[in-house]
This record gives structure tokens, C-alpha cells and sequence, in this order.
């Protein structure tokens, strides 16, 4: 398959913000890249640190997307106006970590390392160490892991046998879909390196030849046999294995990312939530468990319906993650092009079954501008850079007495 590679918008102030915060608690440990993964534009800073991209991947600027890689591809990074000899680190890691319950943030020290390693590749030659010139460039070639192996023998930290990349089915069909690189700049050394003097060069997600695409998410109703002006609850179907993938960072609906229902083709109330996926992480274990998104609610059947009556309930959720990916979504209503959706039959009954409503109070449901799917690189990227950036201190320790001990031999 032929590579090809793009530059994406960048995301939603809601999403670097949400991030930024997740990360506030580790900042002292991830040191130079805790807070760069929270930046909403070039240049913007939150708690002292910026983003940059500084950095190019395959010709296209970051933040990027690639697609037709595989295990072993190169990939042709090349940064300019960098801090002149700025200590950098690069990898490779699955998404898991964007979703960890509790959150990265939640933990310090070397707990927070063994964390993040156990969800990036941090093994030679994927885990990449180096230093920008005196004029602020740096290209380098990084490859894809081949194959790609979580954890670091370096640091004995053993990888979580869930982060893999690409992801699985199942991580795609629960909204984690691809895989990031990123590249991280500090103008710091080992032991003074901060969000001040730091900051995200270039990421870029990857989009393997081979990486799955998110399967069409299931709608049941109960009851599904229901008098006018009556309750139906609305879920996944039982034992369903593809779920509401189209924003599983957040809780939806939400600012940005909209739930419509219809019955009978025409809109109608509801109250309809779609949970954000979530990854229950053990660090005794350093593996955890994938929650996917899970829908709930209800609406109220119209009154205009007569007993009798079979009619399709449809619920379309806006796209936000997987368009820039080539996941277009499965709607074919020319009104929500792009949409995630399901639908299910109703029959208009003539008595009315005893409902007990699932959700809050119903509250209309409008479609409004879908963010950026950039967005969602920021989430992906924030679980990569956490992940490598706790052993960028580390690393750059490593870095500066090799240096040390070269400027001691040199002539």
C-alpha cells in the first residue's frame, strides 16, 4: 500500500485543557513533555510549557497523520527551529494510556514511570535519545517497532500485554484507533528539565496498513413494543461487541460532539448519553481492563404514532475521531453524513408497559459544529507522551554523561 501523509488541524481548546489538568499531578515526574501534550496551537502554552511543531513527518507537518505504515517502516523525521541543542526523545505508544482509570495523574515518582513504560515502546532502537544542532535542526530517521514490544529492558519495567500496536478490534470498536509517535524538545538538562523549558516538537499518528476499522455500534429498545406517549429505554445490545466510538474520550453529548435520535424519521427528544471508554489499570499488575463506551437513555414515542405502526428508531452520533483516520462512519442519510449509527424497530402498541426511565431528566438533542477529529490526536498523544516522557529525565541523564564523557576524551 502507498504511504501517505497529511497534517491535521489542531484540536479543541475543551480537549488540551481536560488533558493539561489530567496531567497537572505528574508534572514533576514527566518533567519536560507532562504539560506539552496539552497545547491547543502553535505557540500556546498552558502552565509554562509549548508546543512547537517544529517538526515534519514523511513532508507533512505535524500534527500528522500516516497512513500505510507497518512494523519496520521508516519514517523521515525533520525539525527546525529548535532550542539550540536541545535534548529530544521520541517513540512509539499504543492509546491505552489516554484512557487510564485512575488517570496517569493519579500517581508520582516511579510509579508514574513504571506506568507510562508499561504502555510505550522504550526499547533501542525505537526509544530514540538525542540532541538538536547549534542552529536548532535535527532529522532523524525512526522506524516503526517491528515488532512493536511495550515496556523497557532498560529500565526492567515489564509492558502491559494489552498495549500493542496496532490496536486491536477491540480497542478500535471501543474508540481507541490508532497508535502515536511523538518528538519532545528540552532546552533542560537531566535535572532541571520543566514545562518552562520544554515542549511537544511533533506527533504524528499511525495508520497501519493493517490497522482494523471501527465496526458499526448496536441500538436496542426496551420495550420494544410501546404505546404512544409512552418510555422506551434505549442501550447497547446485549453481548454487543462494537460500541459508540465517535468521541470516547468524553461523555456524549457534549459541546461539540452531538447524539440525534429519530423515530420515524423525525427528531425527537432524548436524554441518550454515551459513556467515555475507560482502562482500568493495576499497577501490581501493570495491565488493566478496557471498559468500551456504553450508551443509556430514553425518549418518550410521539404521540403522532397509531397503534399498530412499525416504525425505525435511529440514533446517529457525530464522527470526531475517526474521519481524519478514513473511518467515515456508516451513515448513509445524506442529512449526518459521516455519522456512527444504529437503528432498531418499534412497534406502536396499544397499552402502555410499565418503563422505569433510564438517564435524567430528557432534554432536546441538537446537532452543532463536530470539532475538529484532530482532537483526538491530543488524547492518543497524551498517553504516548506520558509514557515516554517519565523516562525522558531519565534518558537525558543518560545523554548528558555520555556527553560528559566524550567532551573528556576529545582532543
Amino acid at each position: 500500500m502507498k504511504k501517505v501523509s497529511r497534517s491535521i488541524k489542531l484540536p479543541a481548546k475543551r480537549i488540551a485543557l481536560r488533558i493539561a489538568a489530567s496531567m497537572a499531578a505528574v508534572a514533576l515526574v514527566l518533567g519536560p513533555v507532562a504539560l506539552a501534550t496539552a497545547q491547543t496551537a502553535n505557540g500556546a502554552t498552558v502552565a509554562g510549557a509549548t508546543v512547537n511543531n517544529n517538526c515534519s513527518f514523511n513532508g507533512s507537518q505535524s500534527p500528522a497523520f500516516l497512513t500505510g505504515v507497518g512494523p519496520g517502516s521508516n519514517i523521515s523525521v525533520s525539525c527546525s527551529g529548535l532550542p539550540a541543542g536541545a535534548t529530544l526523545a521520541a517513540s512509539t505508544s499504543s492509546p491505552l494510556t489516554g484512557v487510564f482509570n485512575p488517570p496517569l495523574s493519579s500517581y508520582s515518582g516511579t510509579t508514574a514511570l513504571k506506568a507510562g513504560i508499561a504502555e510505550a515502546d522504550g526499547n533501542s532502537p525505537y526509544l530514540v535519545l538525542s540532541t538538536a544542532s547549534s542552529s536548532g535542526t535535527w532529522s532523524h530517521t525512526l522506524q516503526v517497532p517491528s515488532p512493536f514490544a511495550a515496556g523497557s529492558t532498560a529500565f526492567k519495567v515489564p509492558g502491559d500485554p494489552n498495549a500493542v500496536c496496532p490496536p486491536t478490534q477491540a480497542q478500535v470498536n471501543a474508540g481507541l484507533l490508532a497508535c502515536a509517535v511523538g518528538v519532545l524538545e528540552s532546552s533542560g538538562s537531566a535535572t532541571n528539565a520543566s514545562s518552562s523549558n520544554s515542549g511537544l516538537a511533533g506527533t504524528a499518528l499511525l495508520g497501519y496498513s493493517n490497522n482494523p476499522k471501527p465496526q458499526p455500534p448496536t441500538l436496542t429498545l426496551s420495550p420494544s413494543t410501546q404505546a404512544a406517549g409512552s418510555v422506551v429505554n434505549i442501550s447497547d445490545t446485549p453481548g454487543a461487541s462494537s460500541y459508540w466510538w465517535g468521541d470516547a474520550l468524553d461523555s456524549v453529548p457534549n459541546s461539540s460532539t452531538a447524539l440525534i435520535l429519530l423515530v420515524n424519521g423525525q427528531p425527537v427528544t432524548t436524554n441518550a448519553t454515551v459513556s467515555p471508554a475507560s482502562y482500568s489499570f493495576t499497577l501490581s499488575a501493570l495491565t488493566g481492563t478496557l471498559t468500551p463506551p456504553k450508551l443509556s437513555g430514553h425518549f418518550t414515542v410521539p404521540t403522532t404514532l397509531k397503534p399498530g405502526q412499525s416504525v425505525t428508531v435511529s440514533l446517529y452520533e457525530q464522527n470526531a475521531e475517526g474521519a481524519g483516520l478514513g473511518d467515515t462512519g456508516n451513515s448513509t442519510d445524506p442529512t449526518y453524513p459521516g455519522y456512527i449509527t444504529a437503528s432498531a424497530t418499534l412497534t406502536v402498541g396499544s397499552v402502555p408497559v410499565a418503563v422505569t426511565p433510564a438517564g435524567q431528566v430528557a432534554s432536546s438533542t441538537t446537532a452543532t459544529t463536530g470539532k475538529p477529529w484532530a482532537s483526538w490526536i491530543w488524547w492518543t498523544v497524551a498517553g504516548l507522551l506520558m509514557a515516554i516522557g517519565a523516562a525522558f529525565v531519565f534518558l537525558s541523564g543518560i545523554l548528558s554523561e555520555r556527553k560528559s564523557k566524550a567532551a573528556k576524551i576529545t582532543p
